[in-house]
C-alpha cells in the first residue's frame, strides 16, 4: 500500500479531497470528498498495522518479520558485546591483566506493560469459565503461529518449572497470595499478605482469609495463621530460587497459565520493578492446558482437578498452589509430554508483547460494546469482540464510515485475509453499523 511516513498519499499532488490507495494486488481504491481533517496519520496500535485497513500481510509473514526483528536486535547486542570484549582484552594485554570473562546471558531491555490493565475488570463467572476451560481464547491462532516457528529451538540444558498462583479474586486487580513452583528435585512455596481483603467467592475456593491477630493483619487458613511475606520479597526469593537451579533455560509451565498465571506473574514483577531480572532467569512460558488438548481428543473437561481425577481415580487439595503444582507435574509426566515441550513455548519477550496486545484488544472491545451493544443494540457482543480482535477500534470504524459510508465499512470489515473476511461480510451487520454512524454523526 502506498504511503508516505504513515500518511495517506493523494492521487494527485495538491488534491487533498481524493485519496488513492493501492494494495499488493495493484487494486486501486479511490475515495472522493474526504474532508482534509480526516487525512491523518493512522499508524495503528500494537505495531501490527500502519492504517486501519492495512492487513494485506498474512499472519505468518508478520510473525516472521517480528522474529527477524528480534534476531536482528539480538545480533546487535551480540556485536556490541563482542566489541566490548575485544576492547577489554586489548586493555588487559596492555596492562598485563587478566581479560574480563563475558557474561553468559545479556539482560533483556526493560519492557513496560500498560497500567490500563488495572481498569480491565471481568466478572467472577467469566473468570470461572476461563479456569474451567469453558471456551478457548480466540487469539490463540497468532500465538501458536509464533510458536510454530520455535519448534526447532535447542532445548538442551533446560528445565521445566511447574508453577501456580492463588489470588484474592479472579479479576484484573487480583493480588497474589500464594506462589508455588516445583521441579523433579526442588520446590518453592511462599504465602503473601495482600493489601486488600479477599473476594468472598475466592476465599471460599482457596480457604484463605485475612484476619486481625493481636492487632495485626494476618493471612489465615482454617483458623491457623500462615507465615507470610510481602510481594516484593516473595518475587525476589522466587527469582533467586530459579537462578539456583543452574539451568541455562528455565521454562515456566502452568495449567491455563496463558490466561491467568502468566498474566498475573508478569504484572506483579512489572509492578515491583523486577521484570528485567525475571527475563534473565526465565527462557519462556508453556500453557499445559494446550499441551493436554493436543493428546486428549475427547471433549471432557481439562480443568486440573477433573483431569487428575479421571486419570488417577483420586483427588487432591485443589486450589492450594503447592498441591496444584505437584498434581500438574504428575499429570505432565504421566502423559510423557517432555518431547513436545518446544512446540508450545512462548518466549519471554513474546509473552510480554502478547499480554500488551490482549489489553489493547480488550480496551477496544469494551469501547465498541459500550457504544454499540447498549440499550440501542447495534451489533452483538460476539461481533464486537471479533471487530476488536481484527485490529479495528471504534474510531477507525467511524473514519471508514466518513470515508465512504456503507461501502467504507464494507471494505474494512469484509476484506479478504487468508481467504476469509476480516470480520464479516453480512450485509445486515454492516447496514446496522452504517445506520448507527449516520445517527451519531448528524
Amino acid at each position: 500500500m502506498e504511503r508516505s511516513k504513515g500518511k495517506f498519499v493523494s492521487k494527485k499532488q495538491g488534491l487533498k479531497k481524493e485519496i488513492c490507495l493501492k494494495n499488493r494486488k495493484n487494486t486501486t481504491y479511490v475515495y472522493e470528498n474526504v474532508p482534509e481533517r480526516r487525512i491523518v496519520d493512522l499508524r495503528h496500535f500494537g505495531r501490527r498495522y500502519d492504517s486501519y485497513w492495512d492487513r494485506t500481510l498474512s499472519k505468518q509473514e508478520r510473525v516472521q518479520a517480528e522474529l527477524r526483528k528480534t534476531c536482528e536486535e539480538r545480533m546487535e547486542l551480540t556485536t556490541e558485546h563482542i566489541a566490548e570484549e575485544k576492547a577489554r582484552d586489548l586493555c588487559a594485554q596492555t596492562q598485563k591483566q587478566e581479560p574480563v570473562q563475558p557474561e553468559l546471558r545479556t539482560p533483556v531491555p526493560e519492557m513496560q506493560l500498560s497500567s490500563s490493565c488495572e481498569d480491565d475488570q471481568i466478572s467472577f463467572e467469566e473468570a470461572m469459565e476461563i479456569l474451567e476451560n469453558a471456551a478457548d481464547d480466540t487469539d490463540d491462532r497468532l500465538v501458536y503461529e509464533q510458536m510454530e516457528l520455535l519448534k526447532n529451538c535447542d532445548m538442551e540444558n533446560s528445565v521445566i518449572v511447574f508453577y501456580d498462583i492463588e489470588t484474592t479474586s479472579l479479576d484484573a486487580s487480583a493480588e497474589i497470595v500464594q506462589l508455588s513452583a516445583c521441579t523433579d528435585s526442588s520446590c518453592f512455596n511462599r504465602y503473601i499478605l495482600p493489601h486488600r481483603d479477599f473476594n468472598r467467592k475466592s476465599s471460599e475456593i482457596t480457604g484463605l482469609t485475612v484476619e486481625m491477630i493481636n492487632g495485626l493483619r494476618s493471612l489465615c487458613k482454617a483458623g491457623k495463621t500462615l507465615p507470610s511475606t510481602t510481594l516484593h520479597a516473595a518475587l525476589n526469593e522466587f527469582i533467586d530460587w530459579l537462578n539456583s537451579l543452574k539451568y541455562e533455560k528455565v521454562i515456566l509451565a502452568a495449567h491455563n497459565g496463558k490466561s491467568f498465571d502468566m498474566r498475573l506473574l508478569i504484572q506483579a514483577v512489572q509492578k515491583e520493578g523486577r521484570l528485567n531480572a525475571l527475563s534473565v532467569s526465565v527462557y519462556g512460558f508453556v500453557d499445559t492446558l494446550h499441551m493436554f488438548r493436543s493428546v486428549r481428543t475427547d471433549k471432557q473437561s481439562l480443568s486440573l482437578a477433573n483431569y487428575y481425577r479421571r486419570v488417577f481415580h483420586e483427588s487432591f487439595d485443589a486450589h492450594d498452589s503447592s498441591a496444584d503444582v505437584s498434581a500438574l507435574m504428575r499429570l505432565f509426566n504421566h502423559e510423557k509430554l517432555n518431547n513436545k515441550i518446544n512446540e508450545f513455548i512462548l518466549k519471554f519477550r513474546q509473552a510480554v508483547s502478547y499480554l500488551e496486545n490482549v489489553k489493547v484488544v480488550k480496551g477496544n472491545r469494551n469501547e465498541i460494546q459500550s457504544l454499540m451493544c447498549g440499550d440501542k443494540k447495534v451489533i452483538s457482543k460476539f461481533m464486537a469482540h471479533k471487530i476488536a480482535e481484527s485490529g479495528l477500534p471504534y474510531n477507525h470504524l467511524k473514519l471508514a464510515f466518513l470515508t465512504d459510508s456503507f461501502d467504507g465499512l464494507k471494505h474494512v470489515l469484509s476484506e479478504k485475509v487468508n481467504g476469509r473476511p476480516r470480520v464479516t461480510n453480512r450485509v445486515s451487520v454492516i447496514e446496522s453499523m452504517n445506520l448507527h454512524f449516520k445517527a451519531v454523526t448528524l
